[in-house]
């Protein structure tokens, strides 16, 4: 029985470790795809719900990790703090500090991908359409930020811009300086971030519809269990009753 357990939880790891942008990416697609199957006319409003607020959630930890180091809650400590890195290969993205205004720009991201290759793209829409705005509103809701342009809303790139700034010579060494000292320290597993969204989706469900949300919701964990299986759903909901707000566990820049 010790060696079954122990086997388990081996398997459990190896599929942890395996997470990736593309399960966060098809869980968010799921989620939406059970929200339009309930009979209610605001349900594109409680996805923008659920997608806004999840995002903002980000935004403040990111913010609290900022403020742990003592630094200001500027448009290019708001890169610097990310909290999520792409595998190899998964993005051809960048940031134009050059412009006239500080322009953040992806030609291929994992997330279109999954959703392309899945049918899926109509699910994903909300998502690039609201997740950016609302993770720097979260950040620091005085900073003018636009999502100009999306590839899941039909763009040829994702273009974003921190509208009326253009960095200085002074902020742009700044940024390489803070972006080498935080290096991957506020980057959390993609098993935390498919948690994260879990979390967030059931809370504005159940608050939103009760038992109707709580079955939209299963529904959207069944389609994930289906297309991964039952340990990687098990992953999931492991992290029921977490503190997604929470930045304890971040050591600093130092």
């Amino acid at each position: 029985m010790k060696e079954l357990r122990q086997k388990s939880t081996e398997l459990k790891e190896t599929l942890r470790s395996s997470l990736s942008p593309r399960h966060h990416a098809m869980l968010y697609a799921y989620i939406v795809r059970s929200c339009r199957r309930l009979p209610y006319d605001d349900v594109e409003q409680v996805i923008e719900k659920i997608t806004v607020e999840y995002g903002r959630r980000r935004g403040r930890r990111m913010a609290a990790r900022a403020a742990r180091d003592k630094m200001p809650l500027t448009a290019l400590n708001y890169e610097a703090y990310q909290e999520w890195q792409a595998l190899p290969g998964d993005t051809e993205s960048g940031i134009d500090l050059d412009a006239e205004e500080i322009h953040v720009f992806s030609k291929r991201c994992p997330w279109y991908d999954a959703w392309q290759a899945n049918d899926m793209l109509a699910c994903g829409r909300p998502y690039c359409r609201l997740i950016d705005e609302a993770l720097v509103s979260g950040f620091n809701k005085s900073i003018a930020f636009e999502t100009a342009a999306s590839r899941t809303n039909g763009g040829e790139a994702c273009d974003f811009y921190f509208r009326g700034l253009k960095a200085s010579e002074a902020e742009k060494a700044q940024y390489k300086t803070q972006c080498a000292k935080v290096g991957n320290k506020a980057v959390k597993s993609w098993d935390f971030h498919i948690g994260d969204l879990y979390d967030s989706a059931k809370k504005q469900l159940l608050a939103s519809y009760g038992d109707a949300g709580r079955e939209a919701l299963d529904w959207a964990l069944c389609d994930y269990r289906n297309m991964y299986g039952p340990v990687y759903l098990e992953l999931l909901t492991d992290w029921d009753g977490y503190d997604f707000e929470s930045v304890d566990d971040y050591p600093g820049a130092e």
